[in-house]
């Protein structure tokens, strides 16, 4: 009996301990950075596709941590459709959060040949690993070059938002979720063409041990694009999904 009334006293200090600070832990809700330096080198293909059953806008990330100089990364690359290469990120993990640490954007040419640009990053800020229950504002922003045309400009802001942990069924199953509501402003500025801006809105959904589950994206209010993970497979399985 003793030892029950300690217990629940201790759950009833940790409980009142958490409301006083006001703070949670939502770093299992990312990208499983253990599972994905599996092996040293293996990593995971994230596959993604819209769910209103199009899948020729489907599209693949394939995400790998690493150490290097007692600094860990993790790494993604993102392939459209044609297993073509759109874009190439690297983010540090730092004890509060993720940050960006490199990002650049690939295009073709009109004779298929790849094009890439590095980004400037202006703005950091990914994914915290501790949140306020009133949430909480995280920037990125990156400015760069378009591949194929020198004249243009492009900036990329995006403000997230940590909205409340809730859940989300996937596969007949109820994952724990850390919610997100993320702003994008999206700038273009050609030196002949002129200035066009574009605004959306984007529900994230970030199941806890195995990332990036759900997103629903609104953009000038006129264009909705809403994607659900697919599976997750090996790198070995890709190239083989590729060959076919």
């Amino acid at each position: 009996m003793r030892i029950s009334i300690v217990f629940f006293m201790g759950v009833l200090i940790c409980s009142l301990f958490s409301c006083e600070s006001g703070r949670i832990d939502i770093k299992p809700y990312y990208f499983p950075l253990d599972s994905l330096a599996e092996g040293g080198t293996e990593g995971k293909v994230y596959e993604y596709r819209p769910l209103n059953g199009n899948g020729s806008q489907k599209h693949y990330w394939f995400y790998k941590t690493y150490v290097r100089e007692g600094t860990r990364y993790l790494t993604g690359v993102n392939y459209d459709a044609g297993f073509n290469i759109q874009q190439m990120i690297r983010e540090e993990v730092a004890s509060n959060g993720m940050l960006l640490a490199d990002f650049r954007v690939y295009a073709y040419d009109t004779l298929g040949n790849t094009k890439m640009e590095i980004a400037k990053v202006a703005q950091t800020n990914v994914f915290p690993f501790e949140v306020k229950e009133e949430g909480g504002i995280f920037i990125m922003e990156i400015v760069y070059t378009d591949p194929t045309d020198s004249l243009q400009t492009m900036t990329m802001v995006r403000n997230r938002h940590f909205e409340q942990l809730s859940e989300y069924s996937y596969k007949n199953k109820n994952y724990e979720c850390a919610e997100f509501l993320t702003n994008e402003l999206y700038e273009i500025d050609h030196k002949e063409d002129g200035f066009l801006e574009y605004k959306g809105t984007m529900k994230e959904l970030y199941a806890r041990d195995v990332g990036l589950i759900y997103y629903k994206k609104e953009i000038n209010e006129r264009i909705t694009l809403e994607y659900e993970l697919f599976d997750v497979y090996s790198m070995d399985e890709f190239l083989e999904r590729q060959n076919e």
